[in-house]
């Protein structure tokens, strides 16, 4: 099945998440990032170049609905494109390899993260700071780099592998 638009990608994305999610063992679901443990969302954003899912709390909620008032993106200064972080957009870390992990990091005044497509990554713990009035955190996120011609069977095998390494990583295994 190919989804036909973003929505529906998004919805796929979310349905596969939560499938592999339930369907772990009770030894696997302790070693779980916290937030997944709590009261929690699941957040999707898919523009064709990039297809993000991030989990959140209620706070975060508030906070996204307050950026949305004012008109800004929900995860600002979070990711670029590729193609973007070339032009006036200072970015840490490009990435463009498959089941990246990255933990427990701070970005300030800087994009974190610039995407290339066939990249894959989590985020676990990060703070981002882009000015006073943009201070806050993510607990988790699972990031895909579209490649062009990409479908969604495509997607949906890195999306099983970036969850699958990232299960590796939280088993201490990889």
């Amino acid at each position: 099945m190919t989804p036909p638009n973003s929505q529906d990608i998004i919805l796929e994305a979310l349905r596969l998440l939560v499938s592999f999610l339930d369907g772990l063992n009770k030894t696997d679901q302790d070693l779980l990032p916290s937030i997944i443990k709590s009261e929690h969302y699941w957040v999707g954003m898919f523009d064709n170049d990039v297809l993000a899912m991030f989990c959140i709390n209620e706070e975060a909620e508030k906070r996204i609905k307050e950026y949305e008032k004012k008109y800004w993106h929900p995860f600002p200064g979070f990711l670029v494109k590729a193609d973007q972080t070339g032009t006036g957009q200072p970015t840490a870390i490009k990435i463009g390899g498959a089941c990246n992990y990255f933990s427990s990091n701070s970005f300030s005044h800087i994009n974190a993260f610039g995407v290339e497509p066939g990249a894959s990554f989590t985020v676990v713990d990060q703070y981002m700071e882009i000015g006073p009035e943009v201070k806050y955190s993510i607990d988790l996120a699972f990031v895909l780099g579209i490649s062009q011609y990409e479908d969604w069977e495509g997607i949906q095998t890195r999306f099983l592998d970036l969850l699958n390494h990232s299960l590796s990583i939280w088993r201490g295994t990889k």
